[in-house]
């Protein structure tokens, strides 16, 4: 039986280019399970991070069954870092690594998140969790 390796990961360190190159890596995204986005589709993805957003009421559970799922199906599994979430791994018994940037470096991901297009607010969200 396949099992893949779970990573979560801090906002901005690769998971999303990672995934896209290698075929059997996957970036599952958290605010495609936390979120019902369907009022915002026409604001690109990146953008609506910070944004006022409906949350999903099969939240986190939906998240949980994914990952779990993609265990079997990937080499690696990127998923989200925060704490609360973290909780929900712990629960369910999914194994995980955490991946952080160094603290001296937060002022280069501050440029990441600006150059993707997420907005301030998000932006000063992230920086300011980083030391959940």
């Amino acid at each position: 039986m396949k099992k893949g390796i779970v990573i979560s990961g801090f906002s901005g360190i690769g998971k999303t280019t990672l995934a896209q190159k290698y075929k059997n890596v996957i970036d599952l995204d958290s605010a495609e399970f936390v979120y019902d986005d369907s009022n915002m589709l026409h604001i690109p993805f990146e953008q609506r991070k910070g944004e006022k957003r409906n949350p999903n009421p099969n939240w986190p559970m939906n998240y949980i069954k994914a990952i779990k799922e993609a265990i079997q199906n990937y080499d690696l599994i990127l998923v989200w870092d925060r704490e609360d979430i973290i909780n929900e791994y712990l629960k369910n018994q999914i194994d995980f690594s955490l991946c952080y940037p160094a603290k001296d470096d937060l002022p280069y991901y501050i440029k990441r998140f600006q150059s993707r297009g997420n907005t301030e607010k998000y932006i000063q969200m992230k920086i300011n969790q980083y030391d959940n």
